[in-house]
């Protein structure tokens, strides 16, 4: 009984180490190169429950503008300006 139990575990961690070995390996360099970025917390008084229901658009004078939802409240336009960060 206690051989049965040691020889599963030890195919367990031979069948584990081959697929990490073979994970590991598919993580090549990916195909595509990264845009360094920046996130901003939007006001908290412009929205509830950390809601993800919104919108972005570019105004003509550079800044961000940002459509928040207050459910069941109201709805904000955000003005962000991300040369002042503000």
């Amino acid at each position: 009984m206690i051989f049965a139990v040691w020889h599963r575990l030890l195919v367990f961690l031979a069948v584990l180490g081959v697929a990490g070995k073979t994970v590991a390996e598919n993580q090549a360099r990916p195909s595509f190169s990264y845009v360094l970025g920046r996130a901003y917390h939007i006001l908290p008084e412009t929205h509830n429950i950390e809601s993800g229901y919104f919108s972005l658009c570019e105004g003509l004078n550079g800044k961000i503008y940002v459509g928040t939802a207050k459910y069941g409240l109201n709805s904000y336009l955000v003005e962000f300006d991300s040369k002042t960060e503000t």
